[in-house]
């Protein structure tokens, strides 16, 4: 699931050097979002309404440990960053019930 981002968050990196260098990395939720945000966001809706699909009407949610299992430790980071903003933002909900535990 994951790992269909790890081609893109790895190649925009070198891209993204000379703006982050610059300071232009600074990102709010009122201001365009980075593409890597946007990645990540669509990746969750698509998981999302694939699992509603499967299981009626019921609420889905998703694991960090199933979404990003099989993906490497670099693109694992990014997501879980990413997610953060999007929860900074109210854009999803994330629940951790125990320090160390599986995220959903």
């Amino acid at each position: 699931m994951v790992n269909d981002l790890e081609e893109d968050l790895v190649e925009q990196e070198v891209e993204d050097a000379p703006r982050q260098e610059a300071g232009g990395e600074l990102v709010s939720s009122s201001t365009k979002w980075h593409k890597h945000t946007v990645k990540v966001f669509s990746m969750l809706k698509r998981n999302l309404t694939e699992g509603t699909e499967e299981e009626g009407d019921k609420v889905a949610s998703l694991s960090y440990n199933s979404l990003s299992k099989g993906c490497s430790r670099r693109t694992a980071v990014g997501v879980f960053f990413e997610m953060l903003q999007l929860k900074t933002w109210d854009f999803i909900e994330l629940d951790q019930a125990e320090s160390y535990g599986d995220i959903k």
